[in-house]
């Protein structure tokens, strides 16, 4: 899976109820901060206990990443910036989406010893909206 992948998987998982599968996508070490009302830092372990909350929780959503922006930092690095549009989704499928939130999102990729890119940090800072 290439960089762009794997950040599109990322939000996409979490549409698909399955954001227990996007913390695969990060490293064991890696940190996640959200930043909103205050700061939330989450690392390694923790990161997967968020995703498998999320996924418990019945929220149905719709991640729309703007073209993402790439950086290429050595062989086995990368960096990437987009903004995402959060979107509640309602139980009527014809009800129009309510928009949740506008963030710019800040990641730090890097290829593993496999070849896979994972994202090794992620800072999502919360221009509009949110919880």
């Amino acid at each position: 899976m290439g960089c762009e992948d794997v950040v599109r998987a990322s939000f996409r998982l979490i549409d698909e109820g399955q954001a227990s599968a996007s913390a695969d996508l990060y490293t064991a070490d890696a940190t996640l901060v959200m930043n909103s009302a205050g700061e939330t830092r989450l690392q390694g372990d923790q990161i997967r206990q968020a995703m498998h909350q999320r996924e418990q929780t019945v929220r149905a959503t719709a991640h729309l990443a703007s073209p993402l922006s790439f950086e290429l930092v050595g062989p086995d690095g990368a960096e990437c910036d987009c903004y995402l549009l959060v979107y509640a989704l309602e139980s009527e499928p014809t009800a129009p989406p309510r928009l949740q939130a506008v963030s710019r999102v800040h990641d730090v990729l890097v290829r593993a010893a496999d070849g896979r890119w994972q994202i090794a940090a992620r800072r999502i800072t919360v221009l509009a909206g949110g919880r």
